[in-house]
């Protein structure tokens, strides 16, 4: 009976020993978060804020291109991901979504600790020099509402709403605003650090806030929203660069 006893257990070890060979590799996972604030409050859509000016203000669109999404340690830069599109649009209805931010996930994360998080506002170059029926239709540049022909780039950063421009202290649909950005010009690159360690299976977190209210003024000099409350034209890249500027300082960690 002991023989038989043996031979049962070795037979289980075995058959543990090849189970455990042959387990698949879990990936591991970031989740980048944006929350979206103005002055410190969640942006809700079509609810008036002021402006830095004193004149109201309101939202009905945010999104934005991020791209070269990458790591960094002390051997290099390790690119997770080549690019995204974030529309916040539909989590800023109300205090609750907005709170709750939007969430992307780019798995398959090579294990290792890194010190250093970098990505593009916009697209880079290489993309940029693109047209929407390069890509497949499932891509995130496979849009061709996101694209200037006029400009030959993609549209890096969508900002829409109202805002009093005749400041009566009312805002009308005459009054809209619709500030977009885009052209390699104002491609925006973001270095955050944050110590992140990636082990197999297990996912981290980077939760990010914009403060839209940063995108019209720094230090204590405002956009001027009365001379460009529509950006369509290359004529007007000065007031796209200005704020790409301030949207790359709008930006912190949670």
């Amino acid at each position: 009976m002991k023989v038989k006893l043996i031979s049962v257990v070795s037979w289980s070890l075995i058959m543990l020993l090849i189970a455990c060979g042959d387990k698949e590799e879990m990936p591991s996972q970031l989740d980048l978060n944006f929350k979206i604030e103005y002055g410190d409050e969640p942006l809700v859509l079509l609810k008036d804020y002021e402006y830095p000016d004193g004149r109201k203000i309101n939202f009905t669109r945010f999104s934005f291109y991020i791209s070269s999404i990458s790591l960094i340690d002390e051997q290099g830069i390790v690119t997770i991901k080549d690019v995204d599109f974030i529309n916040t649009t539909s989590n800023l209805v109300d205090e609750e979504s907005s709170r709750t931010g939007t969430t992307i996930s780019i798995e398959d994360v090579p294990v290792g600790t890194y010190e250093r998080v970098q990505f593009n506002f916009g697209l880079d170059p290489f993309l940029n020099g693109m047209i929407p029926a390069d890509f497949p239709s499932d891509h995130p540049c496979a849009r061709p509402a996101e694209y200037w022909i006029a400009w030959d780039s993609f549209v890096f950063t969508k900002i829409e709403g109202n805002v009093d421009l005749d400041n009566n202290g009312t805002l009308d649909n005459l009054e809209g605003m619709s500030l977009h950005m885009g052209s390699d010009d104002v491609l925006k690159t973001i270095l955050i650090d944050k110590a992140m360690s990636f082990q197999e299976g297990n996912t981290e977190e980077l939760s990010l806030t914009i403060d839209i209210r940063d995108c019209f003024i720094r230090d204590e000099q405002i956009y001027d929203i009365e001379a460009a409350p529509q950006i369509h034209s290359l004529s007007q890249l000065e007031y796209a660069q200005e704020l790409s500027d301030n949207l790359g300082n709008s930006l912190s960690l949670n």
